[in-house]
């Protein structure tokens, strides 16, 4: 699992086959989609009762670059003041979330450097 639902999760996803999609839902225990459906994560958003959210909502975030927005967005929790945030940074950090932003940033898939522009 990605261990954050951000850009580069959505897009590998997305390619994958039903049977891809089971094998990386079920961590590679099944291809059968019948059979993962209550075997994915809590917080996932195929998880017909997810945990409610714990930290607010910290906006939008938009970018032509994979790498820089999923940086941003995990900074972002990170460098939050909600005392929410313990729960969601204790589940990316279990789940190791940055690695996959650092995997592609080394396969120069994008960038991990971003300029936040504030359009509200």
């Amino acid at each position: 699992m990605a261990g954050m639902g951000g850009a580069l999760k959505n897009m590998s996803i997305d390619i994958a086959s039903t049977k891809g999609k089971s094998n990386i839902h079920s961590a590679g225990k099944t291809l059968d989609q019948n059979e993962c459906w209550n075997n994915l994560s809590v917080d996932c958003d195929c998880d017909s009762n997810p945990a409610d959210p714990k930290m607010k909502d910290i906006g939008i975030f938009a970018s032509l670059d994979p790498v820089s927005v999923d940086q941003a967005c995990y900074d972002a929790v990170i460098n939050s003041k909600d005392p929410g945030k313990d729960v969601l940074i204790e589940c990316l950090n279990s789940r190791h979330a940055i690695h996959v932003v650092e995997a592609a940033h080394r396969h120069c898939l994008g960038n991990t450097d971003y300029e936040l522009i504030n359009i509200d």
